[in-house]
């Protein structure tokens, strides 16, 4: 967790954010309950789908995470229901489960393969009171977004459990 760590050289600031950011990066340890991959409930077309300029265009941007919070409840905080909810989509949405892939030209394409789409499920011990979620920085985006490899996936899904019960839904697509 090194890179996500901030200089020791910033000790404070008007309101106090580097001191917090750096007891919150170490009192806290995300724990890494499961990590698998989610198939479609149902068999995909296996096939090829090429992507388009502008894909192209964002192709090479890398992963864009996008972060959902909710408060858990007895039918929310089973994540194998959760699974298979989004092993249903994913036979709607087959595309998800495949892996891009570059041809020989430097053409760059969606391998409809149904392999699956990353799952993770963590946990750690903060409070949400603790986090400032309305900042992006490296310290959120290191215990919330899930380490995707390999960089070929198209969707990874970290659940993250905080102290208090409060969830996190993070999906991922390429």
């Amino acid at each position: 967790m090194a890179d996500h760590t901030l200089h020791p050289q910033r000790r404070t600031s008007k309101d106090g954010a580097w001191v917090r950011r750096e007891k919150i990066m170490e009192s806290s340890k995300v724990q890494v309950i499961e990590s698998s991959f989610v198939a479609p409930s149902k068999a995909a077309p296996t096939k090829e789908l090429w992507l388009s300029p502008l894909d192209h265009e964002l192709f090479n941007r890398g992963h864009t995470p996008v972060a959902f919070f909710y408060r858990s409840g007895a039918a929310f905080s089973d994540a194998d229901r959760i699974k298979e909810g989004m092993a249903m989509a994913l036979a709607a949405f087959y595309p998800l489960a495949g892996r891009l892939c570059v041809n020989g030209d430097g053409r760059a394409h969606i391998s409809c393969n149904g392999e699956g789409a990353l799952f993770v499920v963590a946990r750690s011990d903060l409070k949400s009171d603790e986090l400032d979620f309305t900042k992006p920085s490296p310290e959120l985006r290191g215990m919330f977004v899930p380490r995707v490899e390999p960089s070929s996936l198209t969707l990874a899904v970290q659940v993250h459990t905080l102290t208090h019960a409060r969830w996190t839904f993070i999906p991922l697509f390429k």
